[in-house]
């Protein structure tokens, strides 16, 4: 299940999020410290990287702004084309995938490369699906 980009969250949240990823950082081994992984809203907990339909939409790059339709009416996304299915975390590997983790292109099955490896969200009108589309480069 996915959640929304964090800049989206009331500041409540955001701060209740903080607070519980410093504690979890406070609590994490050694061993773990040291490859530099705890969890983490992002990583783990928000946005599942890779190919998509639906969801919520990564703003990596330009941070999230309001995608609206023509009509006035906030588009939602339809379709995530990434150039990787994991990044940072294993935490979005498929349990089937988890042996591929570290060998050669395992996280990147399509072999499609968007722009400097990032992604491209594809928007669409859910009041009018004869609207055009909106895209996004993150």
């Amino acid at each position: 299940m996915e959640h929304a980009w964090f800049e989206l969250l009331s500041e409540s949240l955001q701060r209740r999020i903080e607070d519980w990823e410093e504690e979890i950082e406070e609590e994490t081994d050694e061993e773990s410290a040291d490859r530099g992984h705890f969890l983490t809203y992002d990583g783990d907990h928000s946005i599942a990287p890779g190919w998509k339909t639906g969801g919520y939409a990564a703003w990596g790059v330009t941070g999230p702004h309001a995608v609206v339709c023509a009509c006035g009416t906030p588009m939602e996304l339809l379709l995530a084309v990434s150039s990787a299915e994991w990044g940072g975390t294993n935490s979005w590997v498929p349990l089937e995938d988890r042996e591929l983790v570290g060998t050669h292109d395992a996280n990147v099955p399509t072999q499609v490369s968007v722009g400097r490896g990032g992604s491209l969200n594809i928007f669409v009108c859910p009041a009018n699906p004869l609207h055009g589309h909106e895209v996004s480069l993150q």
